[in-house]
């Protein structure tokens, strides 16, 4: 499993993707999640029905939101893996954490483990706290050795504009344009 790009990491992967489907079945699960508010509430009914762990329960529902989403598991401080759903992927927001050696940051709540904040409820953090620059809504569980943190992040629907429309573009000039003020 730590090569993921080997034929093992490939079969591991495939073996992966059967077991959600034979163990949680996509239109109960649809079912259960239709018209939920995703929540880590939501998420720990999912865990409860279908007897998996929580970040299965919360890949399954990422593969087939609609919704801008991730789920990040940090270690000791640090994000160990993160996985976007294909909404939030589309509009550039992932981490590469296996590659990468990157930081909780230090206003999440994963980072933070405030026992006065209400993590499963969560809090919306504002802009540059997660990636995208976006209020990001953040709900978080520790495990029970306290070790590892499952954050659930929720991005805005709308992904931002790449660009403002203050910002002018750069007038292009076509070729005949060009050569026409030049004589």
């Amino acid at each position: 499993m730590l090569d993921w790009k080997s034929e093992y990491g490939q079969i591991e992967a495939q073996a992966n993707v059967f077991a959600s489907f034979l163990l949680m079945p996509l239109d109960d699960f649809r079912a259960q999640i239709n018209g939920q508010k995703p929540t880590m509430e939501l998420m720990r009914h999912l865990k409860n029905r279908y007897q998996v762990s929580l970040s299965a329960a919360i890949l399954k529902w990422l593969n087939i939101t609609e919704k801008r989403a991730m789920i990040v598991i940090g270690k000791e401080g640090f994000i160990d893996w993160a996985w976007s759903s294909g909404p939030l992927l589309k509009s550039g927001v992932f981490y590469r954490a296996r590659q990468d050696v990157v930081e909780l940051p230090s206003a999440s709540l994963a980072a933070r483990r405030d026992a006065a904040i209400d993590n499963i409820a969560g809090m919306t953090h504002p802009k540059g706290v997660w990636p995208n620059n976006e209020e990001v809504q953040e709900m978080m569980v520790l495990s029970r050795d306290g070790e590892i943190t499952t954050s659930l992040l929720i991005y805005p629907d709308d992904p931002p504009l790449r660009f403002s429309p203050e910002e002018e573009e750069p007038e292009l000039m076509d070729t005949y344009s060009k050569f026409a003020l030049s004589n």
